[in-house]
């Protein structure tokens, strides 16, 4: 394995899968289902690599699987150049000529404790040791963590969180320098969500836009009465916003309307802040302290 290969990478963490993918590889496509979903990432010019997740109620045939993808490949093109490789324990998969220096290795493997079969696309170099160091980086590090509804670590779109037991993630939403991830509660007793909910925001460029966080809960909606606390989160200033949630009157009278609490604060290092805001039912408290986040190389808690 290449030294260059060992020091550009980053951890990906992301229903219940962990990663090391090269450092200038980015996430264009991404799911939240537990079931079955993707990731799908890119360099600078194409895509890379396809992560693919599905839940198995048996193990299934992985050589199988392989030769039925190397059959359908073959039916759609006759002159499909395919190529075996020695994949690291306990990959399976085959190798297929794209053009006259790539190929693209499909490869699965199963993970017996969680019944989770994960499938690879990675598209790579036919010639030099660098890229089969890195076919045998990925696939070793790719890790299956946990299944996709326990998953509590998340690491993507420069966010590190930490979440409590109980939450799953419901919707990611990512744009140019804004990332923000919706989880809400799920009642383990009745197998529904619950009405305890969690977003996670992280907006770049805070320089040229953040003049507090009073002022930007404001712009968003003047209309709640925030009651605002100087705090800290580690070694940065915060402010922690309490409110009751917009609603009808009725929902007010019966007691229906939610906790919310914000915290906010502004990352110097990473020109970034970060927004934490949790609604709680009545007997059910949810704070942002109970969401650990990782910025500038520090635990927020």
């Amino acid at each position: 394995m290449s030294t260059k290969l060992t020091q550009q990478r980053q951890t990906l963490q992301w229903m219940g899968l962990r990663l090391l993918v090269p450092a200038e590889w980015q996430i264009v496509r991404h799911s939240v289902e537990i079931a079955k979903g993707s990731l799908a990432l890119v360099d600078r010019r194409r895509q890379r690599l396809q992560v693919i997740w599905s839940d198995w109620p048996v193990k299934p045939d992985l050589k199988q699987l392989i030769g039925d993808y190397r059959a359908q490949q073959l039916d759609r093109d006759a002159d499909a150049k395919f190529e075996s490789l020695a994949l690291p324990e306990p990959w399976v998969g085959v190798a297929r000529h794209v053009d006259h220096d790539e190929m693209l290795v499909r490869a699965a493997r199963f993970d017996l404790p969680t019944h989770r079969l994960i499938e690879t696309a990675l598209l790579i170099g036919r010639e030099g040791a660098d890229q089969r160091a890195l076919l045998t980086e990925l696939l070793s590090e790719l890790e299956v963590v946990c299944r996709a509804e326990d998953a509590t670590q998340w690491q993507a779109f420069d966010i590190h969180l930490t979440t409590p037991a109980g939450f799953r993630l419901r919707q990611a939403k990512v744009k140019p320098m804004h990332a923000s991830l919706r989880f809400t509660g799920h009642d383990e007793a009745k197998n529904r969500p619950d009405r305890r909910e969690a977003r996670i925001r992280r907006i770049a460029m805070a320089q040229t836009w953040y003049k507090g966080a009073e002022s930007m809960l404001r712009e968003e909606d003047w209309r709640l009465a925030f009651d605002h606390r100087p705090t800290r989160v580690g070694q940065h200033v915060a402010t922690r916003s309490t409110c009751q949630e917009r609603g009808k009157r009725w929902q007010r009278y019966t007691g229906k309307l939610r906790q919310r609490c914000d915290l906010t604060w502004a990352c110097e290092r990473e020109n970034a802040v970060y927004h934490v805001t949790t609604l709680s039912p009545r007997g059910q408290d949810v704070e942002p302290e109970d969401f650990t986040i990782s910025c500038c190389r520090e635990i927020i808690t």
